[in-house]
């Protein structure tokens, strides 16, 4: 034959009809690929008729492809490429076959049987010849072309249509068949393998539809075997179809749709009532369950489902009403029609609704009841032809059902019978016999069928007895699960390293032979990884019921994924995640405990107990701090000796998680946290993790005192104990010095402990930190300890201590130290004590100096230090006193760092919150206070990480008790009245809400293009400038710009003329909290933090004729208004700037104070109150605090009381919350 003969053979048609069913883009890079010549030379080969073209394609790596064709099915194809099939690579190898079966011999790419196909014109020619006994005419050899093409045209999986309707009378053409149809559709299961085998099957259709066919063709016609081909073929597809139904029903024998009998709620209620012509939909007239019911018309109902979630529905008619809108919705109507399957589909799923079900009723209005008989399969011979069975549902003891009867639902399978419900076994019906219209009516199904190893696995899962003697044949098989893991590199040649995690449930017999492999949802049973089956595999009824339990757990575990492997598709999972490790452990455990677990060697440990340590404590006397400290170390030590250091250090910092150690493959450590152990580390303030961490670095710093704890015993060497022990015992033994004589006050208990606290410390060279509540006396007992100072320290060298507080207490040191200490003399500093002065603009320079001044206590305030840091850091004091010691919390600020560059003998810090923000606060007072004491910065922000670790206050606390004394009011003053807080929340309206939404618009829009620490850092000053506009919007507009500007005091209100109403809605509400107070006799102290915000309150007082004051940063006689304030009956509002009055005055003459707008930190607003509940308060402190409700104000409010706990951690061991980070940012904004 020549080339071009062979271009028209079925292989290449075939083949280009396949290749054109690839996407588009697909196909152009394909092509691409071929014309590179990335394809490699082909390899074909053929096996039982079919045959095999394999070849090579370069890609981003190279790639295998294969090319199979079988009789009957066409092409068909698969790569290794990770799409797998209709990809590019095939496309280009499908290229390269055409231009070879174009141009090269048909036989190298078929098997004999194609080879010697009946293609050949001469071969049909000479067929009709024999049969007519002449050579076919001109007419006649067209004929035959046409049907030679047509036969083509279906070995090639297409119809040429027009030659179809060449063969068809030129009068019939357009009447037979209409264009483009296929009339062989269900004709045949493999095509026909000759054209007059195609052409007898042509000649039966023709005759079906009245058609002729031409005389000339006659004698090549077989009808009869025509017919029998088709009918065969119709019988075997009804018996394949019972095949799938069977094992369907395999799977389903065991369902059960029974549902709980909840109680339905006493409210208004939707039903659907199933009358006898069609349903109607009732809604109750009232709540009882029982009332009278009215029908609900179309738009009724539509309306009422729309809006179902806010109906006057109880929950039930509120599920019922959401699911008949879910199936509505997708039809565009609200009727139910009995005969439409979607729509019993419909009534099965509610009838299956635990709650839902209540609401459909019988015709009669009879609620829905369950009838507990199953409803089986009945078998019996077929009345007239002997090869079929009939099938008919009816009850186990043969009782028919009952008539009419409707099928809901095939899993479980439900049937409806008026107002009562049915379960069993799906109807006896096949897509091939798909009535329901009366499924009382036997259904026959051919006798073979039952035959078939499927329809006995289903009879005996079902219990269903089946003509003739079935039950023998088959044999039950309990299946048990197995997981398989093991590593596999992600692709050939992937660097070490670059693995994958491959994971393999099968279902096992008892021999231990696998049966099935879980691929996707459902069970492979056939392919590559199964054990060869039994000869008697048919008959086997494999109960997969066991291995349920394994299959849903097998599924619950994230980035499971299925991709393909050369011996058929493997589950896999990414390792490289930092959650895999945990994750893939819970996940085996909870495998039900009858799942064999395999296991690589690597993964072991997975299903493993860890590997277990303990904690020790290493202890060394110090050389370079002294006898009476010591260098602690923590150390962790493995029962698995094979581990080395750096090992256990890595599983160790990994606190109990997997750790993939070089190969080891994945392990744990558990450390065994006896309580004695934890005790001893706990008593030392330490966590064993990150102790241990840390003093790889650097051992930690303990002193005697620390170390002298009969729980630490048994964990020191018997020498240093005792050491340790003594020592402690000689310090505690000194005893407590008398009152000075020179303190003229009487000091209260508790006032005394603090003073032999200070005397403690100072005696055996310590500095601490006394952090009493604001009220508590922190000044008289720091007079107090400073005389007994200054009675020790007479020689050549007067007394100097110097004491550096906020600029607004200054006052109060000079006027406290007159008052209870007239021994001790006190002077300001001012810039003229500066010998010689710096000059300006500089914060230090060589030559600065004090300047000799005639008293014991320099008083300084914080700015000056700063600035004058060199003159107070060249000379040495006798004791320095840092009150409001916050001030100094930063420590990277160039206070703390002057603060802790002053030559002392004695350092002591006063604050009554050592804790605002960051346990970092209390490092940087002790910084100051003890140096060394708690390690260098870094070393603290790892073992006291307040963010990650809730546990690092308690810690902290335990490390710093003995140089750190702390008394709340409720523990040592009990005779102060209670204090009461009282929030009071505003209603924002009108210009001003509109306003603070706004501005809220525009924070949120900035804040959500933060995704980072970093990004915040950027951003936190635009962020915070919208956040204090915000505070300040909600305060009154006017501080933003917005409105009436601020201006003098307005006219008072007279009878005529009232004062108008403020534009803030918090203004309007002080006004009306103040005005009746005053009215009283009350005194009210009113606090915020924006000055322009009580120039405003002042100008409303003004106008209301309420007398005040007003204090701020910028007043010069502050202490003239405090007596003003304290003595003058007349003057019942001071207004005082939150950072300015803050702290160092009492104003105990209120019993009202008004905190306007919240601020951030909770300890500026508690110092706040303080300033009047305090010991000399005789009356009932009350504080109001007034918020806006939904703004930003309730959420500092409520980040203040996560920032109190923080205040309190270090002794009070409450919660500690993070502040001002991007999660709280984000929490404040949302």
């Amino acid at each position: 034959m020549s080339g071009r003969v062979l271009s028209q053979s079925p292989l290449r048609v075939s083949l280009s009809g396949w290749l054109d069913n690839f996407p588009i883009a697909t196909r152009a890079k394909g092509r691409a690929y071929y014309a590179s010549g990335r394809v490699s030379p082909l390899e074909v080969s053929t096996e039982n008729d079919e045959t095999y073209v394999e070849a090579s394609v370069s890609g981003s790596e190279p790639y295998d492809c294969t090319l199979a064709h079988a009789p009957g099915r066409g092409w068909d194809g698969k790569c290794s490429c990770p799409i797998g099939i209709a990809c590019k690579h095939l496309y280009a190898v499908g290229a390269l076959l055409l231009d070879e079966l174009l141009d090269a011999d048909v036989s190298k790419f078929s098997s004999p049987a194609n080879a010697a196909g009946p293609t050949d014109e001469q071969a049909l020619a000479a067929q009709f010849t024999r049969a007519n006994g002449i050579a076919p005419v001109r007419k006649q050899l067209n004929y035959l072309r046409h049907l030679l093409a047509l036969h083509r045209s279906v070995h090639a999986g297409n119809i040429d249509f027009q030659a179809l309707q060449n063969l068809v009378p030129t009068s019939y053409r357009y009447r037979c068949f209409r264009y483009y149809e296929n009339p062989f559709t269900n004709r045949w299961a493999e095509r026909p393998g000759t054209p007059l085998e195609l052409w007898s099957h042509l000649a039966l259709i023709l005759t079906e539809r009245g058609v002729p066919a031409p005389p000339f063709m006659e004698r090549l016609t077989d009808l009869a075997w025509a017919r029998a081909a088709v009918a065969g073929h119709l019988r075997q597809r009804e018996i394949d179809s019972w095949r799938q139904r069977f094992a369907q029903l395999e799977a389903l024998a065991g369902a059960s749709g029974a549902a709980t009998n909840d109680a339905p709620p006493v409210l208004r209620h939707l039903r659907l009532r199933l009358a006898q012509k069609k349903p109607v939909w009732e809604i109750s007239t009232n709540a009882a369950i029982d009332s009278p019911y009215n029908p609900l018309a179309g738009a009724e109902l539509r309306e009422l489902l729309e809006n179902a979630e806010n109906a006057p529905l109880a929950s039930v008619s509120v599920s019922f009403a959401a699911m008949a809108r879910a199936h509505f919705g997708a039809r565009g109507r609200t009727t139910l029609r009995p005969g439409a399957a979607e729509d019993r589909a419909f009534l099965g799923r509610v009838l299956q609704h635990p709650l839902a079900r209540e609401c459909v009723v019988g015709g009669q209005g009879l609620p829905i009841v369950r009838d507990p008989r199953r409803l089986i399969w009945h078998f019996r011979d077929h009345p007239t032809d002997p090869d079929l069975v009939q099938a008919q549902l009816a009850f186990a003891d043969g009782t028919p059902v009952p008539s009419p009867l409707q099928h809901l639902s095939e899993n479980p399978a439900l049937y409806l019978h008026e107002n009562t419900l049915f379960s069993g076994l799906p109807p006896p019906t096949t897509k091939y016999a798909p009535s329901e219209d009366d499924l009382t009516v036997p259904v026959a199904l051919p006798r073979a069928a039952l035959a078939l190893p499927e329809a006995g696995r289903f009879a005996a899962r079902a219990g269903l007895v089946l003509p003739g003697d079935t039950a023998g044949r088959f044999r039950h098989e309990v299946l048990r699960p197995r997981l398989r893991a093991w590593l596999a590199p992600r692709r050939p040649n992937a660097p070490a390293g670059d693995d994958v995690l491959l994971l393999e449930l099968a279902a096992l017999a008892p021999d231990g032979a696998v049966r099935a492999l879980l691929e996707g949802a459902g069970w492979r049973r056939t392919g590559p990884g199964l054990s060869p089956l039994p000869p008697d595999a048919a008959f086997i009824v494999s109960d997969f019921d066991p291995t349920r339990a394994a299959v849903e757990v097998f599924g619950r575990l994230p980035r499971l994924v299925d991709t393909w492997h050369p011996e058929g598709p493997r589950s896999h999972v990414e390792i490289a995640s930092a959650t895999f490790p945990e994750t893939f452990s819970a996940w085996l455990a909870t495998f039900p405990p009858a799942t064999l677990i395999d296991l690589a060697p690597e993964l072991a440990a997975f299903a493993q107990a860890p590997t277990r340590a303990h904690y020790a404590i290493d202890l060394t006397p110090s050389a370079a701090w002294g006898v009476d400290w010591f260098d602690v170390r923590v150390a962790l030590r493995a029962e698995d000796t094979t581990l080395t250091p750096e090992e256990v250090a890595l599983l160790h910092a990994a606190r109990g998680r997997f750790v993939r150690l070089a190969g080891r493959g994945w392990r744990r450590l558990a450390v065994e946290e006896t309580p004695a152990a934890q005790e001893k580390l706990e008593h030392l303030g330490l966590d064993p993790v990150t102790a241990t961490a840390e003093t790889r670095r650097e051992p930690l710093r303990f002193h005697a005192l620390q170390l002298a704890d009969d729980a630490l015993r048994d964990a020191l060497p018997a020498q240093i104990w005792e050491q340790v022990r003594a020592r402690a015992a000689t310090l505690r033994a000194l005893p407590p010095p008398p009152v000075p004589g020179g303190l003229v006050a009487e000091l209260r208990g508790y006032q005394q402990e603090g003073f032999h606290f200070l005397s403690f410390l100072s005696e055996n060279g310590f500095g601490g930190v006394l952090a009493d509540d604001m009220g508590l006396g922190k000044t008289l007992q720091t007079l107090a300890w400073l005389l007994a100072l200054a009675a020790r320290s007479r020689g050549a060298q007067p007394f100097r201590a110097l004491v550096v507080c906020p600029k607004s207490v200054m006052v109060n040191w000079q006027l406290e130290t007159a008052r209870f200490a007239p021994g001790l003399t006190t002077v300001v500093f001012h810039s003229g004590l500066v010998t010689p002065p710096p000059k300006r603009g500089a914060g230090s320079g060589d030559s600065a100096r004090l300047a000799p001044f005639d008293a014991h206590i320099l008083v300084v305030n914080y700015a000056q230090l700063r600035l004058h840091a060199p003159a107070f850091t060249a000379k040495s004091w006798d004791a320095v006193i840092l009150d409001e010691g916050q001030n100094i919390k930063n420590p990277a600020s160039a206070t703390a760092q002057a603060a802790r560059e002053l030559r002392t003998a004695h350092r002591l810090v006063l604050t009554g919150t050592p804790i605002e923000n960051r346990l970092l606060d209390l490092w940087s007072l002790l910084a100051f206070a003890q140096p060394g004491l708690l390690g260098p910065q870094a070393a603290f922000k790892r073992l006291y990480n307040d963010k990650n670790d809730p546990s690092a206050r308690t810690r902290l606390a335990q490390r710093v008790k003995h140089f750190l004394l702390r008394r709340t009011k409720a523990q040592v003053a009990r005779d102060l009245p209670p204090r009461i807080e009282e929030d009071l929340v505003v209603e924002l309206e009108g210009t001003q809400r509109a306003l603070y939404d706004a501005e809220l618009k525009r924070a949120r829009a900035l804040l959500l293009r933060v995704k980072s620490a970093r990004e915040l850092d950027r951003q936190r000053f635009n962020i915070l400038q919208s956040l204090l506009r915000l505070r300040q919007i909600c305060c009154d507009p006017r501080l933003v710009g917005v409105g009436e500007a601020p201006r003098p005091a307005r006219r008072r209100a007279t009878a005529t003329a009232p004062a108008a109403d403020p534009a803030s809605a918090k203004l309007e509400a002080l006004l009306d909290t103040v005005e009746p107070l005053a009215a009283e006799g009350h005194k009210v102290l009113i606090f915020s933090q924006f000055v322009t915000m009580l120039e405003l309150i002042r100008d409303e007082l003004t106008a209301r004729g309420i007398a005040h004051l007003m204090l701020t940063g910028q007043t010069e006689k502050r202490q003239e208004l405090v007596d003003r304030f304290q003595n003058g009956a007349a003057i019942p509002v001071f207004l005082l700037s939150l950072k300015a009055a803050g702290a160092g005055l009492n104003l105990t003459a209120a019993s009202y104070v008004v905190l306007f707008d919240p601020w951030w930190n909770p300890a500026v607003e508690a110092q706040a109150i303080d300033r009047t509940h305090r010991i000399g308060q005789r009356n009932q402190v009350i504080a109001y605090r007034l918020l806006a409700r939904d703004t930003i104000e309730e959420k500092i409010r409520a980040l203040q009381k996560e920032k109190a706990a923080l205040a309190a951690a270090v002794v009070q061991e409450e919660s500690l919350a993070s502040v001002l980070d991007l999660e709280s940012l984000r929490q404040i904004l949302s």
